[in-house]
């Protein structure tokens, strides 16, 4: 067989398939996401139970996207959840799916903030979740958010430099000084930056004002 008969309707290249030592088609996806699936396959730990499953999941999702039937995008994804419930791109999706499709801006908050609370290191979550509260207008939970991503990963001098991003990229009225002040002090106290001689004017973050 050539990779093409392995393609399905929203398949698109670059596109990667693993085929395992008895010759059963183990996997296909996109080729940045190969690694881990391989890995597996190699090691004899791979689940052929929940990669079929997976599988089919992804077809009926992007049908159900493609038909802009939300709902049942939604209610695919919280299934699949419950075989995987840590599964940090499913609840993402699933918060998305509630806040820019079905205007479930509550649901879609406590969902990031429950996964949140049990991920507190995942530095993705906390820019999803200051991007969220920015869109919502949400500024009274800037700061206390801005302070728990803080405390939550002390030394990581990317993830502060990603969020003060965040924060620059917001029109003037929106952008909370503050958690730019916060973060910045924060980002000071790393070893690496003082000794590299950062100053926060440094941290790759031009100033735009409006947008």
């Amino acid at each position: 067989k050539n990779l093409n008969s392995f393609l399905r309707e929203p398949d698109r290249v670059p596109f990667c398939i693993i085929i395992d030592a008895q010759g059963r088609l183990a996997w296909r996806g996109p080729a940045a996401g190969v690694n881990a699936p391989l890995d597996e396959v190699v090691s004899g730990k791979f689940d052929f139970d929940h990669a079929v499953r997976f599988d089919r999941y992804t077809l009926d999702l992007a049908g159900a996207m493609q038909q802009k039937d939300y709902q049942t995008a939604l209610k695919l994804t919280e299934k699949e959840l419950q075989y995987d419930p840590e599964n940090l791109e499913l609840i993402i999706l699933a918060a998305g799916l509630l806040e820019r499709h079905l205007n479930q801006p509550e649901l879609a908050k406590k969902k990031i903030e429950d996964t949140l609370a049990a991920h507190p290191h995942n530095c993705r979550l906390h820019e999803i979740s200051l991007r969220f509260l920015h869109n919502k207008h949400l500024h009274n939970e800037i700061l206390p958010a801005v302070d728990f991503a803080i405390k939550s990963n002390p030394q990581n001098l990317d993830f502060f430099r990603q969020l003060i991003n965040v924060e620059m990229s917001q029109r003037a009225g929106d952008l909370c000084p503050e958690a730019v002040l916060r973060l910045g002090q924060a980002a000071a106290t790393i070893k690496t930056y003082k000794s590299e001689g950062f100053l926060l004017t440094s941290l790759d973050v031009p100033v735009t004002g409006e947008k």
